[in-house]
Parts: C-alpha cells; structure tokens; sequence
C-alpha cells in the first residue's frame, strides 16, 4: 500500500458531540462553547482550516484531552455566520484524517498537532469487487429503510475507494462507537472490508432468508462446474445463461431474468454472488453465498443469502428451489447415466 509520509501540522482543534466527521464530508452545525468559538475564530483568521475530533462522552461541557479520540478529521471551513444568540453557524467539508500527535491549550482553546494520512490504493480487480460489493450492501442497507441514497451513490466512483467507503460510512446510520473505528482505520482496503463487513452484519438482523440444506447426487467439482457454464446452466433450466466465472465477472441467468457479478469463486467449495432479480429496482442486490460440502450421497449445498428483500424472498425461495436445484440434480443424474 503506497504511501506518502506527510509532515505534522498545527490546527486548532474543536471537540464535537454525537456525531464522527469523515473526509468528503459536507457537515452544518451551530458552535457555541467558548472555548470551540475561540478555536473556531482562531482557524478563520489562519488557513480556515480545523482538526475535528468527537467526544467519548456528549455529556461533558469542557472536555479534557483524554475525553477526546485520537483521530479525527481535518476540515475547511466553507461559510460560518454569526447568530443573534451570540453562537456560529458553520459548515465544514473534511479533507482527510488524522492522528492528534499531541494537545496543548492555547488561548483559550486546544491546538492540536496532528498528523495527517496519504495512503493509496493500488488499482486491480480485487479492489474494484470489493467496492461494487459494498456499493451494492449500501443499496441494499437503503432500499427497507426508505433511506434516498441514489443521488449520493450516483455520484460516487467505484475507482476511488477511500472516497467510497468514507461517504457511505457518513451517511449509514451506524452507532457512533462503529463509526469512529471505522475513521480510525487509515487503510482504504482494510475500511472497505470493514464496512461491508457491518453492512452485512446489518442485512443479517433485519432478514432471515435462507434455505433448508440440501444434497445435490454429485460432486461438489461437478456441481461447481456446472453452476458456473453457462452451456450447462442453460441445459438444465432449458433458458440462456451467459456466464463469466471470476471474480468481478457478471451473469446472465434464466434467460435475462436474473444477473449479477460474482465476488468470491473458492473452486470447488464456494459461490459468493451479487444476485438480483431484473425485475428489482435498478442497484438492488442480494449477496448469495453458496457451499459445496462433500458427503456421502454427494454434495450438500447450504445457500446464505444476505440482504434480501422480504416480500421478493418468500416467492424466491420456492422459485430457487425448483428452477435451480430440482433440475440440476436431475441434468446430473442423467449426465451420469450417460444420457446427455
């Protein structure tokens, strides 16, 4: 992971309740402690520039620098605007994060020394699965929610992972505590894995779609192969199938009617897809996990699939059994008799 050393800088720095700024972010909020007034002042007559930095506990008014988390955000200050009541209305955008090296008061307010962080991310087709990956949790987080994220995730590229996955954690509605290790984690990659971790973990409390484990008369590397050519695909459900099997590589199944990408291929063991019905709403997936477990009548198959719609899955379900596993194991019997 390439990164360029950058050296500490001094900013005044202002403690923040409730709430984790992330890089990229566009954030309103109204100052009225003193002591944030001075550091805010202090940064307006200077480069217009603050360390951010949220509180451990909302609840106390003059935070000491052990009430404070180590790493926070540096942001500009875009307009500010002095109220009637003698507070300040101010909206910041974050630049990037930061390790608070050291604290010392100042006039009245924290100046912090801090240290900023530069690491990039090396271009490649793993990096590029795990942001569509996490691309798709995000919508999928949304959808039940009633969350309008389309705009945001519109304009967001998938080629610019750290961007990626600092502006979905903003915008997710995880606790405070999730979201601060997620800001304190300075590897873009290591974040990434992180947030579709938590994102997943979501989809798991508010679905329990799954399937009854069942065994399919055949190996699971004859199984495997089967469910991942497209020509054998298309035999035994007698629709299209087009079928691109590497990670990154997108599916056309059922003759249209399903399609997707697939993000992790351990041959022969297992299937980890982005899978959605054409019919969803556009951006709308379902990450399906499928393993192969050998035993002694063949393969037992266990289906997993994360974030699913509720409605949708009740007719899925039946749908994937018949359209699926009640036919392959009927293509793969015959394939073994010597019938096809």
């Amino acid at each position: 992971m390439p990164s360029a050393e950058k050296p500490e800088i001094q900013l005044p720095l202002m403690p923040i309740r409730d709430v984790v700024i992330f890089p990229h972010m566009m954030t309103p909020f109204v100052v009225g402690r003193k002591s944030s007034v001075r550091a805010l002042q202090a940064a307006i007559e200077g480069n217009r520039q603050l360390f951010l930095a949220t509180q451990r506990d909302a609840s106390i008014d003059q935070p000491r620098p052990e009430d404070i988390y180590s790493v926070g955000t540096i942001v500009n200050i875009v307009q500010s605007l002095a109220l009637p009541d003698g507070n300040i209305k101010v909206l910041v955008e974050g630049v990037e994060r930061a390790e608070l090296v050291s604290l010392a008061e100042h006039q009245g307010f924290f100046r912090a020394t801090v240290r900023p962080s530069d690491l990039a991310v090396v271009p490649g087709p793993n990096v590029d699965v795990l942001a569509h990956h996490v691309a798709h949790l995000c919508k999928q987080y949304a959808w039940p929610r009633n969350l309008n994220i389309e705009p945001m995730m519109a304009a967001l590229p998938t080629d610019e992972p750290a961007k990626l996955a600092d502006t979905i954690a903003a915008n997710v509605q995880l606790p405070l505590e999730q979201k601060q290790a997620l800001l304190e984690i300075f590897d873009p990659l290591e974040r990434l894995a992180r947030l579709a971790s938590l994102l997943e973990q979501e989809a798991r409390e508010t679905e329990t779609a799954a399937i009854e484990p069942l065994t399919i008369p055949a190996s699971p590397a004859r199984v495997y192969q089967a469910l991942l050519d497209g020509a054998q695909f298309g035999a035994f459900t007698d629709l299209t199938a087009e079928i691109h099997p590497q990670a990154g590589g997108r599916f056309q199944l059922l003759g249209g009617q399903i399609e997707g990408r697939f993000v992790e291929l351990v041959p022969p063991r297992r299937i980890v897809q982005a899978w959605r019905s054409a019919s969803w709403p556009a951006g709308i997936y379902s990450i399906v996990r499928l393993d192969l477990i050998p035993d002694a009548e063949g393969t037992r198959l266990l289906l997993e699939p994360i974030g699913f719609p509720e409605g949708p899955w009740r007719h899925l379900e039946t749908g994937w059994q018949s359209d699926y596993w009640e036919m392959l194991g009927r293509y793969l019997l015959a394939a073994a008799a010597g019938q096809r």
